[in-house]
């Protein structure tokens, strides 16, 4: 007479187990909670959440007479290029993107304003309050491109093979903002 309810808990209870998980898994990706798979881009150009983004490429070590890191870090700046297709890409990037440089073992560093004085580009897009907008803060124009640059310092080891990640919101909901990533491999520059 047990056999029946053994088997019925042994169908049931791993279900119970995982889908209160799943559940919570999903609504924590849909409200950017938990970091979503970035996806490797092939080459230095991406689309995502309908603006196009271009890896510039990435400069290793100080530049002029600055003052360097300290001992075991090394700077490494990071420069892209975005070109929203239209008004609702426009304002996904304002709601919400993020950057971060990743190594081989996962391990991530996200931009430093140390260095943030530095005057790397000229007419740079802004980086504040979680979104990327123009010069002047404002949403970018669609079909209009705007260089950003960003400075992280990382373990002197792995400063020339890192991926560059850029996550952008598809939904401007602040409560669902179901942000989506690509992994850009940058060319360093000399």
């Amino acid at each position: 007479m047990r056999l029946p309810y053994l088997a019925a808990l042994a169908v049931l209870f791993p279900t119970m187990l995982i889908w209160p998980y799943a559940t919570e898994y999903q609504a924590g990706r849909d409200q950017g909670s938990i970091a979503p798979v970035a996806t490797p881009v092939d080459g230095d150009t991406a689309t995502l959440a309908g603006s196009e983004w271009r890896a510039v490429g990435s400069l290793v070590g100080n530049l002029g007479d600055e003052a360097p890191p300290p001992e075991g870090v090394q700077l490494v700046d990071m420069a892209f290029e975005v070109t929203p297709a239209d008004e609702e890409a426009s304002e996904l990037l304002a709601a919400h993107c993020a950057f971060r440089a990743v190594d081989a073992q996962g391990r991530s560093w996200t931009p430093t304003n140390e260095y943030a004085l530095r005057q790397l580009l000229e007419d740079p897009g802004t980086f504040a309050g979680g979104g990327c907008t123009n010069a002047e803060r404002e949403p970018i124009a669609p079909g209009e491109s705007q260089a950003f640059a960003f400075s992280f310092l990382v373990p002197e080891d792995v400063a020339e093979e890192l991926l560059f990640e850029v996550t952008v919101a598809t939904s401007t909901a602040d409560q669902r903002p179901r942000p989506e990533a690509v992994l850009f491999e940058a060319e360093i520059l000399e």
